[in-house]
C-alpha cells in the first residue's frame, strides 16, 4: 500500500509516499472496502500505526499485491525487486525467512 507521509509532506510542502505490506487482508463486501493488518510500521508513520493495528482501505490503494500460500508465493512484484538488490544468499534467506517465503512462483 501507499500510505502518505504527513510530517515530511508537510515539511517540502508536496506530497510524500512510504510503501508497506499489510497481511491478513480481507474484503469486506457489504462496505466495498479492504482491510489489512501491519506487519512492521517504519519510524515515520507509528504515531498513526502501530504494529498489529487493522487498516481499511479501497481498491486504489493497493500498489502490489501476493498470494502466500504456506510459504509459496504468487506475484509480489515489489519485493521482488529488492531482494534482487540483496548481494548474498545469506542475505536473501534472511529476507525470506523474515517475510515468511519459502518459494517463488515463476511470474511467467
Amino acid at each position: 500500500m501507499r500510505f502518505r507521509y504527513p510530517d515530511l509532506s508537510e515539511e517540502l510542502d508536496t506530497d510524500q509516499f512510504l510503501f508497506m505490506w499489510l497481511t491478513n487482508v480481507f474484503y469486506h463486501e457489504e462496505e466495498k472496502l479492504f482491510s489489512g493488518t501491519f506487519f512492521e510500521v517504519p519510524e515515520e508513520i507509528q504515531k498513526w500505526h502501530q504494529v498489529g493495528q487493522r487498516l481499511g482501505f479501497e481498491h486504489d490503494d493497493v500498489f502490489d499485491w501476493v498470494i502466500n500460500d504456506n510459504g509459496k508465493v504468487k506475484a509480489i512484484f515489489t519485493i521482488r525487486v529488492n531482494r534482487s538488490r540483496l548481494k548474498t544468499d545469506t542475505e536473501k534467506l534472511e529476507f525470506d525467512e523474515y517475510i515468511g517465503i519459502s518459494e517463488y512462483e515463476s511470474i511467467m
